[in-house]
């Protein structure tokens, strides 16, 4: 496939006016190079062009160039198409034919004109009417068009952007786009356009700097407008104890649309489910469930899905334990009486008490007697492995001098306190209260207040 073509002919709608000559510079594609426009604002047209080693001999006539009606006219022009600073002679010159075929001359001789007669081989000298700027053909243009964005959805706003320049060009610079659709062009350097419909649709900018021609095209694909619904559903939270409120989030986009949006969550727990859009649920039963949910606008549907676990919550045991009477004297008899709750337990519970003096019970409410002392109980419930303990003090004192534990002092057991007192019995059955190892005076009234029945300890 050739790397390049070269397009020759003649136009009316560019150029100085009525027909001048077309020159048109193609790539391997088809893609435009370059173009230019030659003549003046008479009827000037091309014959042949030639490719030479430095560019191109064109053979043509002007009725605007030389002596009048139709002259020869003969350009040299370089790779770009551009004439030389000095492409217009006023000496004559001889022409003798070439073998290459065609008219060779040994001078630089880029544009002559003749009125001569046929057969006349001398070529008239140039005429002081030529077009000042025939000879400020070395103009060079580089154009770019660009559409952003180059597709999308009905209707479709483009921003179309020129980049020219040029090089040795004189005249004024215009600006032509062709969009495409039929729709009118616009001379804008940087215009916007919408596409109305759907289709592909090829856009041309054609650049003029005085006669000389650049384009360039390009493709704006306008598709069919469409709804379009995206979404990402949640809940949270993703797990918990019954019963367990989540929130569900639809966070739903939809584009295009011209239905309202419509919401369906399916909770998975066999309840009923709902059409708002972020809805709250309550899952009342251990198990693991699986929520679904679909929006939907103009025919199109957005799913999403995720599960819920809900486990049971754990066992919990209180309690609470008490002591009747606290103090007293020995032998003192106790009525200790336990209560509990157990939350979420499936077992039956479990008590031990310890009485702190070696004696226990697995009762829940026990009465227990004890001797003097201080005692430190402890209450435990046991329920599916979880236990709650309480604990307290019971103080038992004991009634000086009474020997036999009976809760009472009799003459005899006075008797014995002041055998005490006297030295002649040891120190025994409580009388010594200081415990100091002996009995005083004191000591022994003590013994008689209880024998007299007086509220007596020591």
């Amino acid at each position: 496939m050739p790397s390049s073509f070269l397009s020759s002919g003649l136009t009316n709608s560019k150029g100085a006016g009525n027909y001048d000559g077309w020159l048109i510079r193609l790539d391997g594609a088809g893609e435009v190079l370059w173009q230019r426009v030659y003549g003046t604002n008479k009827d000037d047209r091309f014959a042949a062009v030639l490719e030479t080693p430095d560019g191109y001999v064109v053979s043509a006539y002007s009725s605007g160039l030389g002596a009048g009606g139709a002259d020869a006219w003969v350009m040299n022009l370089n790779t770009n198409g551009a004439m030389s600073e000095s492409c217009v002679e006023n000496e004559p010159w001889f022409v003798q034919p070439s073998d290459t075929g065609y008219l060779f001359v040994d001078t630089t001789l880029w544009v002559t004109a003749s009125s001569a007669q046929s057969g006349d081989t001398d070529i008239a000298p140039g005429y002081p009417d030529y077009p000042e700027d025939l000879c400020q053909s070395t103009c060079e243009i580089t154009c770019e068009g660009q559409a952003d964005p180059e597709t999308g959805m009905e209707p479709l706003n483009v921003q179309f952007t020129s980049t020219v320049s040029s090089v040795g060009c004189d005249g004024e610079t215009s600006v032509e786009w062709d969009f495409g659709d039929g729709s009118p062009g616009s001379s804008e350097e940087n215009p916007t356009h919408e596409y109305t419909q759907q289709g592909i649709y090829t856009w041309t900018l054609t650049v003029d700097v005085g006669g000389f021609l650049c384009t360039d095209t390009g493709t704006v694909e306008v598709e069919e407008r469409r709804c379009v619904v995206t979404c990402s559903p949640t809940g949270d939270p993703v797990q918990g104890f019954h019963p367990l409120q989540v929130g569900f989030i639809a966070d739903v986009t939809a584009t295009n649309c011209i239905e309202a949006v419509t919401f369906d969550w399916d909770f998975g727990d066999g309840t009923a489910g709902s059409q708002l859009e972020n809805p709250d649920h309550t899952y009342q039963q251990a198990g693991i469930y699986t929520w679904t949910f679909a929006a939907s606008a103009d025919g199109e549907t957005c799913t999403g899905t995720g599960t819920v676990t809900v486990e049971d919550p754990p066992c919990t045991v209180t309690c609470q334990a008490e002591a009747v009477p606290i103090t007293g004297q020995a032998p003192l008899e106790i009525q200790f009486t336990a209560t509990f709750t157990a939350d979420n337990c499936i077992g039956d519970p479990v008590f031990t008490w310890d009485f702190g003096d070696g004696a226990a019970s697995a009762e829940q409410n026990p009465a227990h007697s004890y001797d003097e002392g201080t005692h430190n109980w402890s209450f435990t419930v046991v329920v599916d492995g979880v236990s709650c303990t309480a604990t307290g003090t019971v103080a038992v004192g004991r009634i000086p001098g009474d020997c036999d534990g009976s809760g009472s002092v009799t003459i005899g057991e006075v008797q014995k306190a002041i055998n005490m007192f006297l030295g002649v019995e040891p120190v025994s059955c409580g009388v010594d209260c200081n415990g100091d190892g002996s009995v005083s005076i004191g000591e022994v009234q003590k013994v008689v207040n209880a024998f007299l029945g007086l509220p007596t300890t020591c």
